[in-house]
């Protein structure tokens, strides 16, 4: 019988154009089976279900849908801003898929004279959760794009080139 059984699926879409912005889509899936590492993959906050607590959910499989709706960057001075409207849903699980659904706003800003990076502040609330006040899990600020987060194992899929535990 064959150990580390890893299936992932990513899909990634990019609509044209349409009414001033684009509808970015992507699903990501992560299965282990009979797995001899013990890699935990984290969900919540920066790691792609916004508006969860930061790292909160947890488990050896993943599923994740993330859906934006990217506006048209304006250009204000050297920099470029553009707002996104975006729905996430996903779960961080072992056995028993629990989804967690979240919606929200962000802010993008490129400045070409950082770098090509995008900075990244994105603003949600869980949907259905008990907790809707205003907390500091419902802000993230980082760099890149939801959608640049992956697993590893997609660059490198049969482990070389890469010294990484999560590679192997």
């Amino acid at each position: 019988e064959a150990v580390n059984r890893r299936w992932v699926l990513e899909v990634l879409n990019a609509s044209p154009p349409c009414e001033g912005g684009r509808l970015i889509t992507r699903v990501l899936v992560d299965i282990v089976k009979f797995a001899q590492s013990r890699r935990i993959q984290l969900l919540g906050g920066a790691t792609g279900l916004r508006g969860a607590p930061a790292e909160s959910i947890a488990g050896r499989n993943l599923v994740l849908l993330n859906v934006e709706y990217r506006a048209r960057a304006f250009e204000f001075k050297t920099a470029f801003i553009g707002v996104v409207l975006f729905y996430d849903a996903g779960s961080a699980f072992d056995s028993q898929i629990a989804v967690t659904h979240t919606i929200g706003v962000g802010l993008r800003i490129v400045v070409p004279q950082w770098g090509a990076d995008t900075i990244r502040f994105d603003f949600g609330f869980v949907l259905g959760g008990t907790n809707t006040r205003l907390s500091g899990d419902s802000l993230v600020a980082t760099y890149g794009q939801v959608t640049d987060l992956r697993p590893v194992f997609l660059d490198f899929p049969l482990g070389g080139g890469c010294d990484s535990p999560s590679c192997k």
